[in-house]
């Protein structure tokens, strides 16, 4: 009952106040965030109204539910109840961020529910399960609609700040290596392939790129060798950066030397934020979840696949 005061109080106080109305449609972008059914069916009308471009008032709204055949369905008594509604914009503010919370609590019940029915009767793989979950929680989240427009000076300050600032100069990720950052503009959300013929280098490439990146630059970094275990990818790049004969490293043939620059590198690095998954069963889907983990729990900003081609492709005939 006190989520429906809650509710009814909103949807009143968009009626009744021009400000209330205009935070309420950019903080409230679905009818689904309300429970109850009258408080969605009044705020959709009120949307209908905003965005055709008419007066909104307790008439208008009327006249609007009773064209739509919705107003008996609420009741005269009732619909003066709900336009008596008045709001301060702070307490209206409060109100819609209390009412985006009890959504988010339903959601995730809701998505619960479903995942462990699914769960309980095995109708789906394991990590597609996870990537539903993920997903439903993740769109729960878009309840609020964005301002996404950006002045054309605000825009054009930063242009000149990228002129003026070498700091600012590269756009995207640096790999460190300024001949590939002259290819590659390695932007947040880009697909980069590599490819080669066979024994042409790309691990070794990719082992200097992982290098730079993470050990060097401190960049959130992962990588799925889906044909060297994790130990032996350790090896190769603590021998690229030190230069470090491999076969030496492998065969337990390293020198005094070489042996400090190993216990050294061990110490420098043992923090650093590369991270190495050696499963060499993941197919699309299940590395598709593992990807979202990683980027959710270790803040992950660059992925890479050790090679693309080695991951299994699941296909199912789904109606």
């Amino acid at each position: 009952m006190a989520e429906f005061k809650l509710e009814i109080s909103i949807v009143g106080a968009m009626v009744n106040s021009e400000s209330c109305k205009i935070i309420g449609l950019q903080k409230i972008s679905k009818k689904d965030i309300f429970e109850h059914e009258i408080s969605r069916i009044i705020f959709q009308s009120i949307y209908e109204m905003f965005i055709a471009q008419e007066e909104i008032d307790a008439f208008s709204l009327k006249d609007k539910l009773v064209k739509k055949k919705q107003f008996e369905a609420i009741g005269s008594d009732f619909y003066k109840e709900v336009v008596s509604q008045k709001l301060s914009t702070p307490n209206f503010e409060q109100r819609v961020r209390k009412l985006q919370d009890d959504f988010l609590y339903r959601s995730q019940v809701e998505t619960a529910k479903d995942i462990l029915s699914k769960a309980t009767e095995k109708s789906a793989p394991p990590y597609e399960l996870m990537l539903e979950a993920i997903r439903s929680l993740e769109s729960s989240l878009r309840f609020e609609t964005e301002d996404t427009s950006k002045a054309i000076g605000k825009l054009l300050k930063e242009m000149m700040y990228s002129i003026e600032s070498p700091s600012a100069a590269t756009v995207g990720l640096s790999t460190g290596y300024s001949a590939v950052d002259n290819y590659f503009t390695y932007l947040e959300g880009d697909l980069i392939v590599i490819g080669a013929r066979s024994s042409m280098g790309k691990t070794a490439f990719l082992l200097q790129l992982l290098r730079k990146l993470s050990l060097e630059r401190n960049i959130p970094t992962a990588v799925f060798s889906m044909e060297m275990d994790a130990m032996r990818y350790t090896k190769r790049i603590a021998c690229g950066h030190l230069k470090i004969n491999s076969y030496a490293l492998k065969h337990n043939l390293l020198n005094d030397s070489d042996k400090n620059k190993i216990y050294n590198f061990c110490n420098s690095f043992a923090t650093a934020p590369l991270f190495i998954d050696d499963d060499p069963y993941y197919d699309a889907n299940s590395m598709l979840a593992r990807i979202i983990v990683l980027a959710i729990t270790k803040k992950i900003r660059v992925f890479a696949i050790d090679y693309i081609g080695l991951v299994r492709l699941v296909y199912q005939n789904r109606q």
